[in-house]
């Protein structure tokens, strides 16, 4: 095979590889997105409720970006892995 700039197949592969990786990472990225549920100051704001979701919303988006490595996670979070994987399983986040 030739190509007109000099790139190798090999090469070329290489940057293909390179781009379906990025795609698929945009795309895990994507997944994770969650919309922020509105409220009404109606029915009160309850700051447990709302700080549980907050944490879990950070673990999962940790455990994301570390493809689901606990201790790299963990260490993101500023906490021990122990810690973190008591949390996932009490929150039943994996």
């Amino acid at each position: 095979m030739r190509y007109g700039n000099s790139q190798t197949p090999t090469t070329l592969g290489h940057r293909i590889a390179a781009i379906k990786n990025l795609a698929q990472t945009l795309m895990t990225e994507l997944e994770g997105v969650t919309t922020v549920q509105p409220f009404s100051l109606d029915d009160g704001i309850r700051i447990r409720e709302a700080v549980l979701r907050y944490e879990i919303d950070l673990i999962r988006a940790a455990l994301r970006m570390t493809r689901n490595h606990q201790r790299r996670a963990a260490a993101i979070l500023g906490i021990k892995a122990t810690t973190l994987n008591a949390k996932i399983k009490k929150y039943k986040i994996l």
